[in-house]
């Protein structure tokens, strides 16, 4: 009864249309090209707005839109504020207690890039960034297939398709996500790219709200459906304009006619029958029945049978059309020559720029960059093939279908060319053989060739030319690769010897480190490779020698699916250099702190020296005096004499302990080391033990260093008299040789720190006792011996120290417990003659002239004063320097010479001296000091000082001073 109420009801509204007309709010979700907008505030547009103005006008509906997302529509329609929500799919989340019209479009989601992108497939976005529009039917489908495939990506967001497209032109994302339909219309117009790729298949339905408006769906299904059966239909008018599909060929739907008219022939066979025989009625009218039952059956299953065969031939024609691949089929005549072609899909018309009539006007030479000769077409043998398949005789071999691929390049409308992949297969269509092409765009696939083999050529030149060694090997450990700086580092220049090698074997490969291989790990560690010792031993032949250093980096290259290694990568870096130059740092810092050591104990040296100076000084000086006023038949001057030679010692002794604090200054000069070594040899003849054996070894004619001549006779008397005490026990050999060196980029050890050039080494070898290794660091630091009590101040070795790195030299020791002990005295040689030395006594020096004495120590002044005034000079002393300024001011032309102490309370010599010659400039005047400043002539000469003289003043020193200072023209010297 419902039924027939609303069809009264739908008929009653129908006959009073002219008074009023049916309103129907409809939502629209914007969803391109099905709806629409412009501009904002415009009316909808789009495939679905056509077609529903069209059922609205047959139906007498007024429409009203309105325009906002899918969810709020949803909940609008809920509320009954809308009657109609198009479009929208059946799987859309929140959308189950909707009931749905029946299809007006099935879509899919399609892939989109730039013309130079190489994304082949959904599993090329891990890590890139794509594009899709908020809201939009697929994006959650489409989220949920990513995070399924475990995909990452960065997602952006967009309101609209041509924000997507206008992104990926641009260059902002990598890919784009959007309906097919939208794309294949507009892709082209921002010069975009379709991949093969779609997802997310998408129903397209109208729905209204769960028993309700009912009858409205009804309407829109029974309309929607005449639409779909009508060839020329608006349905297919804005499929067309909307989608840029052409409209369907017509359809044969005359069959279910010709059965219903040949059913009305029967009916009125019957009828005529029935009046011409009217006693046979009963008899024929079960007959009748039956025959009307089977006819009726009949009929109904050529209905049935036609509308499967128009559903699968639409099926079929969707997905031709909807293939990411171009299509074209053409037929041959009897001599095999291509005719123009007699179907093409959708997607050959967007992709070559044609429509389909224009597509069809054409023939495949027309569109294709190199087409086949006339002659001999490429699809020839498969014709040969198909037609001797129809034979009668023809075996299952014979009637075996074959593909032909190949790879061409076809030019579009617009004249732009794109490489293709050509499938040519043969089919049959009314008995008659065509020819079937499924051309696949490879522009991707030759990019993404490219980019590899350009990827491959950049990791072979990076290979070959990488600073680093590289070596790659098999799961079995098989050598397969290796590099040239590979080969280079280990002295090979065969790919083949460099197998030889075995690096799996190599000893500095730990058993735990090859484990952690072995699972797929990556270790790293330092293998020292004696070259010398693996060719002796036969295990490879290496151009290389000596014992060098790698750093080694083993990559295992992962694990197949049964966790074995799929191979393995070395990396070498050969650190040999580095090595040596760390060892070289290492022996520099032992050297430099051994020199920070004797810096500071050379200071506290230096301040004792210069106080046992001027203790020395009166004491040489009286006695000296004293020797001269007394007879030289006096038996006190045998006393004197032994004052005097006690007191000489003591000099050396402090001139020693200067020497090693570097504040005293020497005759350094060319000189001669084997005459010296010589002379050295010649006293030790008579003074050394019987048990022991001199040898002397002269290994060069060349010796000439710069030095001072009495340093250097100390240091090789001290380094032999320390080797004859170490073996006057039980005796032995003491071995001193002379011989040159050349220091260069090979030298090693302590020696590398010395500049290159030529050198002169002297040795002194002993079989003593011996030293340890704490005994050996400690043998050059001042006061340190061995020795015992009463036998060395442990200064010897201390001063020698300090006389060989003045020299710019070095001095180094070997020594072994029980087996002796050998030093090494490394001094540069000179290539000009060494100078001769001549000196003559002379008489001491007198004169007359007047001179000031300044000095803080009483006992130096008064015994100053007393040696003057014996060489005839007029004396004045001071011990204050400013009570020397007062009386120098007082009356400077009393005075010719200023002789004045160096380090004194208030004021020091120098600033004296400056301040006398501020007075009166040009006085002559000389320093005296118990250790050098190392001042040099010029700072001399700018202070007007004549000389200085060290401490303790010896008498002829010091007269000799007095009377240079005093000659016109002499200028500044060093004592």
């Amino acid at each position: 009864m419902k039924k027939l109420a609303t069809l009264f009801l739908c008929c009653l509204a129908s006959a009073v249309h002219p008074l009023w007309a049916i309103p129907v709010k409809v939502g629209i979700c914007i969803q391109p090209p099905m709806t629409l907008t412009e501009k904002p505030g415009e009316p909808p547009q789009g495939f679905f707005i056509d077609i529903l103005r069209d059922i609205a006008e047959r139906n007498d509906w007024t429409l009203s839109y309105t325009v906002d997302t899918r969810a709020n529509l949803l909940a609008k329609l809920t509320k009954q504020e809308i009657d109609l929500l198009l479009p929208i799919a059946p799987a859309v989340n929140g959308s189950e207690k909707l009931d749905y019209t029946v299809s007006f479009l099935a879509s899919f989601a399609s892939l989109y890039v730039s013309p130079n992108s190489l994304l082949p497939s959904f599993q090329d976005l891990q890590g890139k960034t794509l594009a899709l529009v908020r809201d939009d039917i697929y994006s959650q489908p489409f989220l949920d297939f990513l995070k399924a495939s475990g995909i990452r990506c960065e997602l952006i967001e967009m309101h609209t398709y041509n924000e997507v497209f206008a992104a990926i032109a641009a260059g902002r994302v990598d890919a784009g996500l959007t309906d097919h339909l939208f794309g294949n219309l507009y892709f082209r117009k921002f010069d975009l790219a379709a991949t093969p790729t779609v997802a997310c298949p998408a129903d397209f339905r109208c729905a209204v709200y769960r028993d309700r408006n009912w009858q409205l769906r009804q309407t829109i299904d029974r309309e929607l459906l005449k639409l779909k059966m009508e060839p020329d239909s608006i349905y297919y008018i804005a499929l067309n304009r909307w989608a840029g599909y052409q409209k369907p060929q017509s359809f044969l739907m005359i069959t279910g006619g010709l059965i219903l008219a040949g059913l009305l022939i029967v009916g009125g066979l019957i009828l005529a029958g029935i009046f011409l025989v009217r006693k046979s009625i009963e008899q024929q009218t079960d007959k009748l029945n039956a025959a009307n039952r089977q006819l009726l059956k009949g009929t109904q299953d050529l209905i049935s049978s036609e509308s499967t065969a128009n559903d699968l031939k639409n099926w079929y024609q969707t997905l031709l059309n909807h293939t990411p691949d171009i299509i074209l089929v053409h037929g041959v005549d009897e001599k095999g020559a291509a005719g123009k072609f007699i179907d093409v899909n959708a997607t050959a018309c967007l992709r070559l720029g044609y429509t389909r009539q224009e597509l069809l006007a054409l023939t495949l030479r027309q569109i294709e960059v190199s087409p086949d000769s006339m002659a001999t077409p490429r699809y020839a043998k498969l014709l040969s093939v198909w037609r001797n398949a129809r034979l009668p005789d023809a075996s299952e071999v014979d009637k075996k279908q074959e593909l032909l691929t190949i790879e061409s390049a076809f030019r579009t409308k617009s004249g732009t060319e794109f490489p293709a992949e050509i499938s040519i297969r043969i089919l049959e269509h009314n008995k008659q053989p065509v020819i079937y092409y499924a051309i696949h765009d490879i522009t991707i696939r030759k990019k993404a060739r490219q980019a590899l083999q350009e990827r491959e050529r950049r990791f072979s030149d990076f290979f070959t030319r990488a600073p680093i060694g590289i070596a790659l090997f098999d799961p079995a450990q098989t050598l397969t690769d290796v590099n040239q700086a590979a080969l280079a580092m280990f002295g090979f220049s065969e790919r083949a010897n460099f197998a030889e090698a075995k690096l799996f074997n190599l000893k500095d490969l730990e058993e735990q480190n090859f484990q952690t291989l072995m699972k797929g790990g990556t270790i790293r560690y330092e293998s020292v490779i004696d070259f010398d010792l693996v060719r002796n031993e036969k295990r490879f032949v290496s151009a290389r020698t000596g014992k060098c250093n790698f750093d080694i980096l083993i990559t295992n290259l992962g694990l197949d699916d049964e966790f074995n290694p799929k191979g393995y990568m070395f990396q070498f870096q050969d650190i040999t250099d580095r090595r040596r130059a760390e060892d070289a740092l290492r022996q520099n810092e032992k050297v430099l702190r051994q020199a920070q050591k004797m810096e500071a104990i050379g200071t506290l040296a230096g301040g004792i020296a210069h106080d046992f100076n001027n203790i020395l000084t009166p004491i040489i000086g009286y006695t000296e005096m004293a020797m001269m006023t007394l007879p030289p038949e006096d038996p006190i001057q045998t006393n004197l004499e032994e004052v005097l030679k006690a007191s000489h010692r003591a000099k050396d002794l402090v001139k020693q302990i200067l020497t090693f604090s570097r504040q005293t200054e020497h005759e350094i000069k060319p000189i001669r080391l084997i005459p010296l070594v010589k002379e050295v040899t010649q006293l030790l003849h008579g003074s050394v033990l019987p048990t022991i054996e001199l040898r002397l070894t002269i290994q060069t004619e060349r010796d000439i260093v710069k030095a001072d001549p009495t340093q250097m006779h100390q240091v090789i008397m001290n380094l032999c008299t320390n080797a004859i005490h170490a073996m006057k026990d039980k005796g032995g050999i003491l071995e001193i040789g002379v011989r040159q060196l050349l220091i260069n980029s090979r030298t090693h050890g302590p020696l590398a720190r010395l500049r290159f050039g030529t050198y002169i080494e002297i040795l002194v070898r002993d079989s003593g006792h011996g030293m340890d290794r704490a005994v050996q660091d400690r043998i050059f630091e001042p006061f340190f011996t061995t020795k015992r009590s009463g036998e060395g101040t442990g200064m010897g070795l201390a001063v020698v120290h300090g006389i060989i790195s003045a020299l710019q030299g070095t001095i180094t020791v070997e020594s072994e417990v029980g087996k002796g002990t050998t030093f090494h005295v490394v001094l540069p040689l000179l290539e000009q003659a060494a100078e001769q030395s001549d000196t003559t006594a002379t008489q001491i020096p007198h004169g007359t002239e007047r001179i000031l004495f300044v000095d803080d120590e009483m006992g130096i002044t008064t015994m100053a004063s007393q040696m003057l005034t014996s060489l005839g000079y007029k004396v004045v002393t001071c011990m204050r320097p400013s009570d020397a300024l007062t009386i120098f001011r007082e009356d400077p032309s009393q005075f010719d010479l200023i002789i004045s102490d160096q380090i004194m309370p208030g004021m020091t010599g120098m600033d004296l001296i400056q301040e006398i010659h501020a007075i009166c400039p040009g006085i002559p005047s000389l320093i005296c000091t118990g250790y050098s400043r190392n001042v040099d002539d010029q700072e001399l000469l700018q202070a007007g000082v004549k000389e200085v003289l060290m401490k303790p003043l010896i008498l002829r020193q010091l007269a000799e001073a007095i009377r240079r200072a005093l000659t016109p023209g002499n200028t500044a010297t060093g004592a």
